[in-house]
């Protein structure tokens, strides 16, 4: 208060000088020293170029990836500041489904798994989304706590080039995969024509078979070898193959010196599966969480085992669905 006192004096003495024409001794206002201390900072990331949303991280997320337009996602969120608001949970389709707010899609595509932010959204970011604004009826900015729970991640794989009919577009022959757990391992090599390979499918509501084969060789349809490429170790995942796909690369013909598809039986890796299987998360607790293929029982001659079986033998259901966890592979 005593530094803004002299300030005020100075300049209104200045200020008179000035008016009457006399000289003014001092050439500089006074000048004071304070100690500042910084006890803290809380860092809120702009989102949008006109900063129309903005977050602060609450807790920090449990994964290195964030998700892309396309992928599933299940969030909860909280209006901020609203005793009488409820969490609402939601699960939708980035990019396709709407959602409650226009500015929360840039929220989402910022966070991690398991993080917890407090967004702000003002002007047209707090609208719901799919309307339009009026200077009428300006919004208000809005506040949220929001949740990243879970997402899955969602690829289209093409898997050969075909004449597509009018309007099918150039993801007609693309295999759909959509995530179920991701694999906690990266592959130390490609897969790729020549590598042996072992995954589990599960067609329909039936169990789970274990099959290997060569890749490229023609033992399987060309989409088979496209989905485990994609894959990692002890990653599973659902995918579709609609009638395209199924018929742009299909079974080869059988050769001299081809190697077959097999089937395995190993009972220890049931209870595995299972969980692996499972579209929501595993209990904490539970042993198999983050299972790695080093831990996995599998056989250290799964290339030679197994009774010779046909594709033909394997029907997709109607709707070419179907999932894979991918559980070991060669060199090719």
């Amino acid at each position: 208060e005593q530094a803004k006192k002299d300030l005020l004096n100075f300049r209104k003495a200045k200020q008179e000088a000035t008016e009457k024409g006399e000289a003014f001794d001092a050439a500089s206002p006074p000048m004071f020293r304070a100690s500042v201390e910084l006890l803290s900072i809380t860092c809120v990331l702009a989102l949008t170029e006109d900063r129309s949303v903005t977050k602060r991280i609450l807790q920090k997320g449990s994964s290195r990836r964030q998700p892309r337009r396309g992928d599933v996602i299940t969030f909860s969120y909280t209006i901020h500041g609203d005793d009488n608001a409820r969490s609402e949970t939601c699960t939708l389709t980035l990019g396709k489904d709407k959602l409650p707010f226009s500015g929360l899609g840039h929220v989402l595509l910022s966070m991690k798994e398991e993080e917890c932010c407090l967004a702000r959204l003002s002007s047209t970011a707090a609208l719901p989304e799919g309307e339009d604004f009026s200077e009428a009826h300006e919004p208000l900015p809005v506040s949220l706590e929001v949740t990243l729970l879970r997402w899955r991640r969602r690829d289209l794989l093409p898997v050969g080039e075909v004449d597509t009919p009018a309007g099918g577009g150039s993801d007609a022959c693309a295999l759909l995969k959509t995530e179920i757990r991701q694999g906690p391992e990266r592959r130390s090599h490609d897969v790729e024509a020549g590598s042996m390979v072992l995954a589990a499918m599960v067609i329909g509501e039936g169990e789970a078979s274990l099959l290997s084969w060569r890749v490229g060789e023609g033992a399987v349809p060309g989409y088979m070898d496209v989905a485990v490429a994609s894959m990692r170790f002890c990653e599973s995942a659902a995918f579709e193959a609609s009638e395209i796909v199924q018929t742009c690369r299909p079974v080869g013909p059988s050769y001299e010196g081809q190697t077959p598809l097999r089937t395995l039986k190993v009972s220890a890796l049931d209870p595995w599966l299972v969980d692996l299987l499972k579209e929501q998360e595993v209990a904490e607790d539970s042993p198999k969480e983050g299972a790695s293929a080093q831990l996995l029982p599998i056989p250290d001659d799964w290339t030679m085992q197994g009774e010779v079986n046909n594709w033909s033998d394997l029907k997709l259901s109607e709707d070419g669905c179907f999932k894979l966890v991918f559980l070991a592979a060669t060199e090719a």
